[in-house]
């Protein structure tokens, strides 16, 4: 879902860029900032579910800082993202608009550091490991 988000985004950017009408824009950040929206909401729901608490062990531990940085991020991100859907509106935005372009790559930024924090706490946490590692 905050990938997809980007690809979203970048449509938006795109379409301002090539001087067309804040329309598309505002569509684009609005949608945005609901996929944005739904995946603080799932990240939550996950948390909740989750059978360890912070202070089960060292696992848990940083899974809950590195994840609940990266939420950190992406809440920073949709107030970004909100400033510029209302700017979009005030008709401050347009062409190569500087605010536009940084709250974009900041978004950016955040999509591709959760592709990092997934494959880390999701994918190389599932891996086997050889006996040795599992030594107690």
């Amino acid at each position: 879902m905050l990938l997809a988000s980007s690809f979203v985004l970048g449509w938006g950017c795109l379409a301002c860029d090539r001087r067309r009408t804040n329309g598309t824009l505002r569509i684009a950040l609005a949608i945005t900032l609901a996929m944005g929206a739904a995946f603080v909401a799932v990240q939550g729901i996950e948390w909740k579910n989750k059978p360890f608490k912070l202070d089960d062990n060292a696992y848990s531990a940083a899974y809950f800082l590195i994840t609940g940085i990266h939420m950190a991020h992406v809440v920073v991100g949709l107030i970004a993202l909100g400033a510029l859907l209302v700017w979009s509106f005030m008709g401050r935005l347009g062409g190569r608009s500087q605010h536009l372009m940084l709250g974009a790559l900041y978004w950016h930024f955040v999509d591709v550091v959760w592709i990092v924090v997934f494959t880390t706490i999701y994918i190389v946490s599932r891996l086997s490991l050889p006996r040795y590692c599992n030594a107690r």
